[in-house]
């Protein structure tokens, strides 16, 4: 088969994953256009297996498969998608991540818990509503590498943050348009994720959820049957991504309130990253699970084991600069070593410049302790300049999510 993939440079391990080790032909397109087109903006994911190319559109009649691993790009998903090609992405589906006021009335319309939430347009009404209210949580669409989402105790700890906002925004900072959302009431609560797939017409089995401790190690488990609070809210959301024609992977943050109500706070609606790396080695069947969603096709996902884990490592160095990095027994090792913007070079491989995260540690087993016990082990693993590698949190700081998760009726 011949797959085609569309992508911005964050995704080439899941495209020369889908080379199946050389039975198929890939070809890869990372968006290297602009006002002054950049070299290593264009090499992401040379070496790797995959055949590089310059323009997309000559290629598109030439494949097989279509692939969109991201949520940007998919004007032109849902765009072949109506021409009859086959296609892997969200498509329509991108606005649940990409418009978060509208994700927010879904969710309110399809009567599952949402909190309370408000818009604010521009910094000086962003500044008097938090100088009065206590406690919210600020977040933006599209624009993140301008502005993240946030947390504001109180005005004062969140001034410096807003200024800098000022600065960015320039003279678009009356008009720049804010959601803030409530904080949860909850005396107790866990926050699972979903991590799955659908395929335009119901959501992949068997399931993958589980926790990211501290915002840095996942912990997941395959399952064919999740909490009644989860569940509730992929049969909620079955009927709009079928009408959306919704063909790809799609992540789901949520806070559990109690064994009955969930609240989804967020949606990825792309391979969320850096996590997904693991997906590659977790999913045996990788190539045949994306080629078969493209096609709005039946299947079932083959896991490698029933607990996954993935920890990412970064190196500010790499924000500027090329970074070689080094694998202790590549032969051994390289399936539990994955990276961000890469290419390989005779035999090393490098971080292309633009990111500071840039390895993916994954692992699988039949424990979580087996699994986390792997990560650590294969930290040791991997050199490069400035690579931080003291980030790893404590075992029974994942023992803790997940005994608040099964106190709430959530079993991992």
């Amino acid at each position: 088969m011949k797959f085609l993939v569309i992508d911005f440079g964050l995704f080439c391990e899941h495209a020369a994953a889908l080379t199946d080790n050389g039975k198929n032909q890939v070809y890869y397109y990372s968006q290297w256009e602009s006002n002054f087109p950049a070299f290593d903006k264009y090499i992401i994911g040379e070496g790797s297996g995959v055949t590089k190319i310059k323009n997309f559109w000559e290629y598109v009649d030439q494949v097989d498969c279509i692939v969109n691993f991201d949520v940007y790009n998919n004007d032109v998903i849902t765009y072949l998608r109506d021409k009859g090609y086959r296609v892997y992405g969200a498509g329509l589906g991108e606005i649940l991540e990409n418009d978060r006021w509208a994700m927010k009335t879904l969710v309110k319309k399809l009567g599952l818990p949402v909190n309370n939430a408000v818009r604010i347009a521009g910094t000086p009404d962003l500044r008097e509503y938090l100088k009065k209210n206590k406690d919210k949580y600020i977040k933006i669409d599209l624009f993140r590498q301008n502005l993240e989402s946030f947390h504001s105790k109180d005005y004062k700890s969140v001034e410096i943050i807003i200024d800098e906002m000022d600065n960015v925004l320039g003279p678009f900072k009356d008009d720049f348009e804010f959601i803030v959302e409530d904080a949860i009431d909850a005396k107790e609560s866990a926050e699972p994720g979903f991590d799955g797939f659908f395929n335009g017409k119901e959501f992949v089995k068997p399931y993958l959820f589980g926790y990211e401790i501290e915002k840095a190690f996942y912990i997941g488990k395959f399952t064919n049957q999740l909490a009644p609070q989860l569940q509730n809210t992929l049969d909620k959301l079955t009927p709009v991504l079928r009408e959306v024609d919704y063909r790809g992977a799609m992540s789901l943050e949520e806070k559990v309130v109690s064994k009955d109500t969930s609240y989804l706070l967020d949606v990825c609606a792309r391979q969320p990253a850096p996590l997904s790396a693991g997906y590659i080695e977790w999913i045996k069947n990788y190539p045949e699970l994306i080629w078969k969603i493209a096609g709005a096709e039946a299947v079932k996902i083959e896991p490698v084991a029933t607990y996954v884990g993935a920890m990412p490592l970064e190196s500010s160095h790499a924000n500027e600069h090329w970074l070689r990095i080094l694998i202790d027994d590549v032969a051994k090792n390289r399936r539990n070593i994955k990276f961000r913007q890469f290419v390989k070079k005779g035999n090393f491989y490098y971080a292309v410049p633009g990111m500071s995260s840039v390895v993916v540690i994954v692992a699988w087993g039949e424990s979580v302790d087996e699994v986390y016990n792997k990560i650590k082990k294969l930290i040791d693993k991997v050199e490069a300049y400035g690579l931080q590698k003291d980030v790893f949190g404590g075992l029974d700081l994942a023992h803790k999510e997940i005994e608040k998760g099964k106190q709430l009726g959530v079993s991992f």
